[in-house]
């Protein structure tokens, strides 16, 4: 998180490294309109050049996906109270952050997912239920997804 929280827009090699593993940070489709997705076993054959992939996207779409990423970016990571609140230990006053963090959406999610299991349903984890053949077919080439 935190190259993206910087602006660098992540270069996934394999569908779980991103899109299912932090389903509580974003959808898959955030996640697809802020990264490059090429498959890992394109790179390992030889079919596919990661560098040639990387320098052939244009700057607009660069741009686009630095702009959805400056989007989540507020909720990728923690926000700390301001500095002059620390300074007092015995200080009680209340601090909200200003933006929804990692932290809210982590609680969040657990908190869900106690609700979910108390009610015998799914997780709901991945949101998108699908066989691996059809995971294969559809993250079986690069993916460079213009974000709107």
């Amino acid at each position: 998180f935190d190259s993206m929280v910087a602006g660098c827009i992540p270069v996934v090699f394999d569908v779980s490294t991103l899109y299912n593993q932090y389903p509580w940070h974003f959808t898959e489709q955030i996640a697809l309109d802020v990264s490059v997705f090429i498959p890992g076993k394109l790179v390992v054959s030889g079919q596919v050049n990661v560098m040639k992939v990387l320098s052939s996207i244009s700057e607009e779409v660069i741009r686009k996906k630095q702009q959805a990423i400056a989007k989540i970016a507020p909720s990728l990571q923690y926000s700390i109270p301001p500095f002059r609140l620390l300074l007092n230990a015995s200080d009680t006053t209340r601090w909200e952050p200003p933006f929804e963090d990692s932290v809210d959406r982590i609680l969040d999610g657990m908190f869900e997912r106690v609700e979910r299991v108390k009610r015998n349903q799914s997780s709901g984890i991945p949101t998108r239920l699908m066989k691996v053949k059809e995971w294969i077919a559809e993250y079986s080439a690069v993916r460079i997804q213009v974000p709107e």
